[in-house]
C-alpha cells in the first residue's frame, strides 16, 4: 500500500489525457494549472451549467465499486455529500474517512440535468493545509513588515523630517478627473482617515467623511503625495467642508479656484472626489516643481505648502522660500506642524 506522502491519484479528463503526478508539488502544478487557488463550496455546482474543474475538500466516506469504475462518496464541510466517478482509487484513499483535497471535472448539461462529477486528482488534506498554511503566514509576515514600514516612518526621516514622498511622479498633462488607486494596505487606512476627518467636522455623515477619507488616501497614493500632508492641508484649508467658499471664490475642501478648476477640467469644484483630485496634483506639481531647484525633499514640501496659500510667484519673489506674510508663515507651520503630528513626528 502506498502512504499518503507518496501516493496521488491523477485521472484523465478524456480517455486520451493522463497525469502521472506523485507529489505534492505535482498536485500544486495541477491546481495552478486549473488556476484554481482555493477549494470552492459544493454550493457553487448548484446553478452552473457547463464543464468546470474545480477543488473540493472534505472526508472520503466510502467508495462503491462497479465493474471498472468506483464511485467516491464526499463529504464536504458544509455536510452535503459529493458523489464522484473514479476508475481507480489509490491505496491511501481506501480506507474510510479520510480527509483530502481533490481536483473534480463537473459537468452538467442543463439546470435540470443531473451534475456528473468526476475525479482529476486528489491529495491528503493535511499536505495541501500545510502548505496553504505557509502562505498566510508568509502573507501575514508582509502585511506586518509593511504596517511597521507605516508605524516607523519618523524614526527613518532623520531629523525631525518625515521621509521621502511615496510613489511615482505622473505625467501632468492630461484633464481627465482620473480614479483614486487602492491596495489592501491602504485600503486599511481608511477608517482611520474618515474617524479623524469626522471628528474635526461633526456634520459630516459617516458616508460624508469616508468619501473625504477614500479620496485623500487614493489619490495621494496615485499621484505620490503623503496622504497625511493632503490630510493636514485640507483640514488648514477648509476644516473638511465641502461647500465652504472663501471671500476670494476658493471652492470646497481644497479651496480650489476658478482658473484651476478649468485648467484640470472639473465639472464641479464642489464634488468631493473632483476637487481633491485637483488638491492633490496641485501638490504633486509643486513638490516636483521645488525638489528640482532645491534637491531636498522636505524644502520643497514647505515651500509647496506656501506656494499652496501665496502663489508661485510668491515663493519666487522672496528667492524660494516662505514669504514674510503672516498669513503664509501661519498657514505653513500649521500645515507642517499638523503633518508631523500625523507622522508621529514630535517637535
Amino acid at each position: 500500500m502506498r502512504t499518503a506522502h507518496t501516493a496521488l491519484l491523477a485521472l484523465a479528463l478524456s480517455p486520451c489525457l493522463a497525469f502521472s503526478q506523485s507529489s505534492l508539488e505535482d498536485y500544486l502544478k495541477l491546481r495552478k494549472q486549473y488556476g484554481i487557488s482555493q477549494s470552492a463550496s459544493t454550493a457553487a455546482l448548484d446553478t452552473f451549467v457547463g464543464d468546470r474543474v474545480i477543488e473540493v475538500q472534505g472526508v472520503v466516506r466510502g467508495a462503491i465499486s462497479s465493474g471498472k469504475e468506483t464511485t467516491l462518496i464526499l463529504v464536504n464541510p458544509d455536510g452535503r455529500d459529493l458523489y464522484l466517478t473514479a476508475p481507480k482509487v489509490p491505496g491511501w484513499m481506501e480506507s474510510s474517512n479520510v480527509a483530502a483535497r481533490l481536483i473534480i471535472r463537473a459537468s452538467r448539461a442543463s439546470e435540470l440535468s443531473m451534475i456528473e462529477s468526476t475525479l482529476v486528482a486528489a491529495w491528503p488534506e493535511g499536505d495541501v493545509a500545510a502548505y496553504e498554511g505557509k502562505l498566510k503566514a508568509a502573507a501575514e509576515a508582509k502585511r506586518i513588515a509593511a504596517a511597521k514600514r507605516t508605524t516607523t516612518v519618523a524614526s527613518r526621516g532623520g531629523n525631525g523630517r518625515p521621509p521621502s514622498l511615496p510613489g511615482t511622479i505622473p505625467s501632468m498633462a492630461t484633464k481627465s478627473v482620473d480614479a483614486p488607486v487602492f491596495t489592501a494596505e491602504t485600503e486599511a487606512m481608511v477608517p482611520k482617515y474618515t474617524s479623524y476627518i469626522k471628528s474635526v467636522n461633526k456634520k459630516l455623515s459617516d458616508a460624508e467623511a469616508d468619501q473625504i477619507a477614500r479620496a485623500i488616501v487614493g489619490y495621494g497614493v496615485r499621484y505620490g503625495v503623503d496622504p497625511r500632508l493632503v490630510l493636514a492641508l485640507v483640514q488648514a484649508e477648509s476644516d473638511f467642508r465641502p461647500a465652504t467658499t472663501s471671500h476670494k471664490g476658493a471652492m470646497g475642501l481644497g479651496q480650489i479656484m476658478q482658473d484651476e478648476k478649468e485648467r484640470f477640467g472639473l465639472s464641479d469644484a464642489y464634488n468631493t472626489d473632483q476637487n481633491l483630485y485637483a488638491t492633490v496634483r496641485l501638490l504633486r506639481e509643486d513638490i516636483e516643481k521645488y525638489s528640482k531647484t532645491h534637491g531636498d525633499t522636505w524644502d520643497a514640501l514647505i515651500l509647496s505648502v506656501a506656494s499652496y496659500n501665496a502663489g508661485h510667484g510668491a515663493v519666487k519673489k522672496y528667492g524660494y522660500t516662505v514669504p514674510p506674510y503672516k498669513e503664509t508663515q501661519n498657514y505653513v507651520r500649521k500645515v507642517i506642524a499638523a503633518y508631523k503630528a500625523f507622522c508621529g513626528i514630535k517637535d
